[in-house]
């Protein structure tokens, strides 16, 4: 396994007006230190783009972690309220299946010394590791809300692919003895073929498509906050937020931007809402794609989402209530 670190503090630039900035207060720390340390949220990396070469989408996933991080630790939130930490980037091993195991388990072991994973990709397919790994260091029934424009569940023929993760999670042994549940939230008709959605539907997902949230009202996460207090009913949640959810207007920098869908402001609220609920036990955001963005534009929104996550959790004072 090998994990390139991040120095949070190089990011934010000490020595600017104040020491205000996010990256002064994250603390670089390496997996055997996890033990160690007070609980808090901890900052994960996934720098790999393997699944989305295998399905020929475009590249650049694999650098989304950094570039999210360029624009997260310049924020200015002052000093947290509870422990950030950043474990650096998991890079790619092997072969696929070799990092995904490497990935479940870094998760796993965040979630059993008692911190919060905040996993940032990378290509989709990761989004089955981050899942995995939260369902092994707790295996009860778990709700799996993916925020999402396509239900990813191709399923796997020749090679593991970016569009494969919840097709991976639901033919796991563990997921289907836990009686765990998908939720696919923000889906577009257009780019899900039919079979997957037939899969989908025979393997009891909830499907939330998007034309249909908006008939129910004009802000989105007002849906999502009540889909996140039905998913509470289950022992855990885990959030999973393909940045290509969001209208390709505001979100240009991922492999399959969308002309229509969720606007920025509506995913950062739902980030937010997802960490105000303690029943979800770690987030993720994937395919954000650094060198098809335009000025940054995807990277500050997808450093928003985390913000907003973290915000949600307590990170900056206390919380009002959502």
């Amino acid at each position: 396994m090998k994990i390139l670190a991040v120095d949070p503090k190089a990011i934010a630039a000490p020595g600017q007006l104040d020491d205000a900035r996010l990256g002064n207060h994250v603390r670089a720390i390496s997996p055997e230190d996890l033990r160690e340390n007070p609980p808090g949220c901890v900052i994960l990396g996934f720098a790999d783009e393997t699944g989305i070469r295998n399905v020929g989408g475009r590249l650049g996933a694999a650098a989304g972690p950094a570039a999210l991080r360029q624009k997260l630790y310049k924020f200015t939130t002052g000093a947290p309220t509870l422990p950030l930490y950043d474990l650096g980037d998991l890079e790619p091993s092997g072969t696929i299946e070799e990092t995904h195991a490497q990935g479940a388990a870094l998760v796993a072991q965040i979630l059993t010394t008692g911190h919060v994973p905040v996993v940032i990709g990378g290509g989709h397919d990761l989004g089955f590791p981050h899942a995995l790994g939260a369902l092994t260091a707790r295996p009860k029934r778990t709700s799996f809300i993916n925020i999402d424009a396509h239900l990813d569940v191709r399923p796997v023929t020749t090679a593991i692919t970016s569009g494969s993760p919840w097709y991976l999670l639901a033919e796991h042994a563990l997921f289907q003895k836990t009686k765990s549940r998908v939720e696919e939230f923000g889906l577009q008709e257009h780019c899900n073929a039919h079979t997957l959605v037939k899969y989908a539907e025979e393997n009891d997902f909830g499907l939330h498509w998007l034309p249909r949230l908006r008939a129910k009202g004009k802000d989105a996460s007002a849906q999502y906050a009540a889909l996140l207090k039905q998913c509470s009913k289950n022992d855990g949640i885990v959030v999973s937020l393909d940045i290509d959810c969001v209208n390709w207007s505001e979100a240009p920098g991922c492999s399959a931007p969308q002309t229509v869908g969720f606007t920025g402001a509506e995913v950062i609220r739902m980030a937010e809402l997802s960490g105000a609920n303690r029943k979800v036990r770690t987030f993720g955001l994937f395919e954000l794609s650094p060198p098809l963005d335009r000025d940054g534009q995807t990277a500050t929104l997808a450093a928003h989402c985390i913000n907003g996550f973290l915000r949600g959790r307590g990170a900056w004072g206390r919380t009002r209530k959502i």
